[in-house]
């Protein structure tokens, strides 16, 4: 199934938006690459914030003026609070910023003291509701070797080619054809700008000072930012790390400046001057941006760096550096970029892994140009960084390059090859001045030549497109240019939780930045030895597409039963247009998640977990699997608003078993699958649309109880009931011997549905029913109901701020136990962060005995349709899900109360009391006299629903036999209906 679209004026805005989907939406689908451990791996002190649009923080002090992010940022010492980017101010001052323009402005720096990790940091941030993203301030590491040292100056000069004197080292720009390319274009005949982001650069180096960018608007040493672009006297570029307008190296960081002076001069050294070396982009002007570390020899600032360059008119910017850990904040940056007309061309890295199972960053995002590594005189492959995913490979061994103090070396690494990349780049855009980012890449990689012969069959495919061909670059007409924009998979249960035997569909979105297709296919093929996923159809016909021409292809596929855990299923997009064939992109779906397990309807999404969590498994955003409480919104949008949920049982302030926060603000892992047993979809053995099984065991537990609980979760897509989940909790006593008195199972709920302290909290006391929800209701709001009739329930909702850091203490066992068990607590609020706890008890088990409580989870537009949705929980309860335990207690349970006669009556003093319950309540036993004296207490407790008998030895309180004479025995059963009261005659015969 296809779908062409013709519109001819489309922008780039929408491929850019699309492409950065794919970053933040599969980011978390991509392994975080453990071959090598990067020390540094991010700036001490200091997180990367992004706030929702409408929260607006005060700058440059410890408070913002919101009130979530203040409370969580408190325990961290957070003392400055600045905006990441304040280039973006002086942007939105002269332009209208476009979508991912305006999410950079809303990023910020914040600086915290003590010894925090910042991943720690940044998840306690991100419990504040006016947080949309938090990370810490991520380093890069540089990817050159060490130069060789000491290579001689070779003064040959050659004819009909640059005169510099060492071009006959420069062997592999021969390959590369780059006299080929000159022949036709230099850079120096147009306006081209190569942004070298990097550790510094000796810009007065005298093979490059002449062909240094110039910022015309600036005027030099006026001490004024003549050109409002936020920076005074950048005339030549900027200094991150000194924040001066000198972008040279820092002697005390020789490797860095080496480093960024050696891509300057491969990509845009003075050519044809008569000395030293020629750059790929024969003079195009390069624009040098310190963006190394004031202490360490990497760089701390490549993020702003990267937007500097974007900013101030870069057309290619070079990512010699890299990471394997995924950034956000970079994501955005490099989206901003191609939005603004620049290339970036990134490092694959030089760890000799295979970047389609290990990704390297930035080169791993969509929205750079990826490049590898051969030798330098020949196609065989350097010992650097292979996969599909890399789109072109250059030289990176022995390359050519100027450093500081006007010398000349060699070294090896992909950072070399980047910028002979980034100066073919830039002849490109001279030839093609209409030719946007993707175009260019895809000029690129289509015009390269395949290396799969000069090297192993395990390489086959595994080196991009293949060796960067300067000359084709420039002069041919390129074969189609098919780029994946965006892609969603879907199963056929609707959701996007895959498993074993699982039959689904990508429906994917491409774009055409290459030459025009007259009748083009598009395939699927999952190149792995052992996917574990057929593709049922494999080749799609599109038919004709034009170049920038958009179309839609849809594939089916089946997932193999059985097949493995966890399993990162790598696919291949393949094009086909009569002889020409080509791989286009490689992505990434994750199959049989393990722990996690997604329950979907039309209008509801959440998941299930193995250890007790409802929504995501794990509140820590850098191992956060799941999906929250996402339901439909006002404005049909699908709105996460749940941030932690999970389980809680308890028999005292002492005794509280769960999975959600604790006293130091970390999550707890109390329970553990049961011996076993697995999380399990049973949707075809129950009577709703959707059912999951997981069986749970408090082994973790501080304090163990002996507990068995069997979770059921059902959801339902019929309409009425698709607004709801059902969790119904079986706990059993599997203790020996021991018995386990007054237990309450509820769980902890913390929503975040309003921006900071905008939420609404009420309790319906006719349909027994806690909501809470964005104080203007523009989202809708949820509500939380106890479905089971054998207990007594609580509910109370909850200031999350009070119970989210050390400085308040954090969610301590005695609070867990008051809300889950001490009846209707608080239940008004208004402009507050509010969560729930829900409970049902008290549950008194002798061994073996089991217990059940079931909650509703409701979501609603508003308060009627949420109690709407309430009764139609209760509906499905009891008529569906609960017929044969219903007609269990109807046989089981008594209809009325009922205090029997005394037996034996009269006695000699040893007397048996029997009554039944309806409902679970607070009994009390007391012995009157004749006077109505109180004479002994035998019993003050809950009792569930049920016959109890309770025995009498004759005794009063203080232990002695009481006298012959008439007494009474008076039974009190107290529940949330009400008060029964009934009373016995009995004789005492001595």
């Amino acid at each position: 199934m296809l779908h062409e679209k013709t519109d001819k004026n489309m922008t780039f805005r929408h491929l850019v938006i699309a492409s950065l989907a794919i970053i933040v939406a599969h980011s978390s689908l991509l392994p975080v690459a453990a071959m090598q451990q990067w020390e540094e791996a991010y700036m001490p002190g200091r997180v990367t914030v992004e706030f929702k649009e409408g929260a607006l923080p005060v700058v440059g002090q410890a408070k913002t003026g919101l009130s979530s992010f203040d409370k969580a940022a408190a325990p961290y010492g957070v003392h400055n609070v600045q905006q990441a980017f304040p280039i973006m101010e002086a942007a939105a001052a002269k332009r209208e910023l476009s979508t991912v323009g305006r999410q950079l402005r809303r990023m910020y720096t914040v600086e915290f003291t003590g010894p925090y990790d910042p991943w720690e940091v940044a998840n306690a941030l991100m419990r504040s509701q006016v947080v949309e993203q938090a990370e810490p301030h991520f380093m890069y590491h540089l990817g050159g070797e060490v130069p060789k040292a000491g290579l001689p100056s070779v003064g040959v000069e050659m004819q009909s080619t640059p005169n510099d004197t060492r071009y006959d080292s420069q062997t592999h720009l021969k390959r590369l054809e780059m006299e080929g390319a000159w022949d036709v274009v230099k850079a120096e005949d147009g306006d081209i700008v190569i942004a070298v982001v990097d550790g510094g650069t000796e810009w007065r180096h005298r093979d490059l000072r002449d062909n240094v960018w110039v910022n015309a608007d600036e005027i030099p040493g006026n001490g004024v930012d003549d050109d409002e672009n936020g920076f005074v006297d950048d005339v030549n570029g900027w200094n991150f790390s000194t924040d001066s307008p000198d972008p040279t190296g820092s002697p005390d960081q020789p490797n860095a400046s080496l480093h960024g002076t050696a891509v300057a001069g491969i990509a845009a050294a003075e050519t044809n001057n008569g000395l030293g070396i020629a750059g790929t982009s024969w003079n195009a002007k390069f624009m040098p941006v310190h963006a190394g570390c004031p202490d360490f020899e990497q760089l701390c600032y490549a993020r702003a760096g990267t937007l500097y360059a974007v900013e101030n008119g870069a057309n290619v910017i070079t990512a010699s550096y890299g990471s394997p850990e995924s950034s956000f904040t970079i994501a955005v940056i490099l989206a901003h970029a191609v939005e603004r007309g620049a290339v970036v061309v990134a490092a694959a890295g030089n760890t000799a892994d295979n970047l389609d199972t290990t990704p390297f960053y930035p080169a791993s995002y969509p929205t750079t140009l990826s490049v590898g590594g051969i030798q330098k005189d020949s196609d065989r492959t350097a010992n650097h960084a292979f996969g599909r995913s890399i789109d072109v490979v250059a030289a990176s061994v022995d390359v050519d390059f100027t450093t500081p103090g006007s010398g000349f070396d060699m070294g090896d690494g992909t950072s070399y090859a980047v910028p002979l990349v980034a100066g073919v780049a830039a002849l490109v855009q001279t030839q093609y001045p209409e030719f946007g980012p993707f175009e260019v890449m895809e000029q690129l990689k289509q015009t390269a030549d395949d290396v799969d012969a000069a090297n192993s069959s395990f390489l086959a495919g595994l080196n991009g497109k293949g060796r960067l061909n300067a000359r084709r670059a420039v002069t041919e007409v390129a074969t189609p240019g098919i780029r994946l924009m965006d892609y969603e998979w879907t199963g056929s249960d609707g959701g996007a939780d895959l498993r074993s035997g699982d039959v689904f569909t990508v429906e994917a979105e491409f774009a055409n930045f290459g030459g025009e297709a007259s009748a083009l296919m598009v395939g699927l093929s999952t190149p792995q030895a052992r996917p574990f996923v057929t593709v049922r159809s494999p080749m799609v016909a599109v038919g004709p597409v034009q170049r920038l021409g958009t179309f839609s292809a849809s594939f089916e596929l089946e997932v193999s039963d059985p097949a493995p855990e966890n399993m990162l299923v790598q696919f291949l997009v393949t094009v086909q247009d009569g002889d020409f064939t080509s791989t286009s992109d490689l992505f990434r779906i994750r199959i049989n998640i393990k722990g996690v397990h997604q329950l979907t309807t039309k209008r509801l999404i959440t998941s299930i977990t193995d250890e007790g969590n409802i929504g995501y498994k794990d509140t820590a955003m850098n191992n956060r699997l799941g999906s929250g409480f996402v339901i439909t919104s006002k404005t049909g949008d699908g709105s996460d608003i749940l941030y932690e949920g999970g389980l809680m049982i308890g028999t005292s302030a002492e005794s509280v078993i769960d999975c959600v926060r604790s006293e130091m603000d970390l999550q707890n892992d109390h329970f553990v699958l049961a011996p076993n047993t697995e999380l399990t979809d049973v949707s075809g053995e129950a009577p709703t649309t959707g059912a999951v099984r997981v069986e749970l065991r408090d082994d973790k537990a501080p304090v163990l109880l002996g507990l068995n609980v069997l979770q059921e979760s059902f959801v339902d897509d019929t309409d009425g009931n698709d607004e709801f989940l059902l969790l119904k909790y079986t706990v059993t006593n599997v203790n020996a011997t021991e018995h386990i008195d007054g237990m309450w199972v509820g769980l902890f709920l913390d929503w975040d549905i309003a921006i900071d302290t905008r939420d609404r909290g009420t309790y319906n006391e006719e349909h027994q029913v806690g909501m809470i929800f964005d104080q203007d209701e523009a989202i809708g709001g949820v509500g939380v109901k106890v479905l089971t009739n054998n207990a007594r329930f609580s509910y109370e909702a909850i200031d999350n701020t009070a119970i989210t850091s050390q400085s308040t203490g954090g969610y301590t066992a005695a609070e867990k136990w008051e809300s889950l068990s001490g009846g209707i607590g608080e239940t008004e609020y208004s402009d507050i962060d509010l969560g729930q706890v829900i409970g049902a008890g008290p549950f008194n088990l002798k061994p073996q005995e089991s217990a059940v409580a079931t909650i509703a989870l409701i979501a609603g537009q508003n308060e009627s349709v949420i109690l709407e949705n309430a009764a139609n929980a209760q509906r499905l309860w009891d008529e569906v899900l609960n017929v044969n335990q219903v007609a269990a207690e109807e046989n089981a349970v008594p209809a009325h109360f009922n205090f029997a006669p005394v037996y034996p009556n009269p006695s000699n003093g040893s007397y048996s009391f029997s009554f039944t319950l309806p409902h679970a309540a607070d009994v009390d036993i007391v012995i009157f006299n004749a006077l109505s004296q109180e004479v002994r207490a035998l019993i003050q407790e809950p009792r569930n629903a049920g016959e109890h008998t309770i025995e009498w030895d004759g005794m009063d309180d203080s232990g002695a036999r009481v006298a012959s004479g008439v007494y009474f025995a008076r039974l009190n059963a107290t529940d949330l209906r009400g008060r029964m009261t009934e009373s016995q005659p009995l004789v005492v015969v001595r």
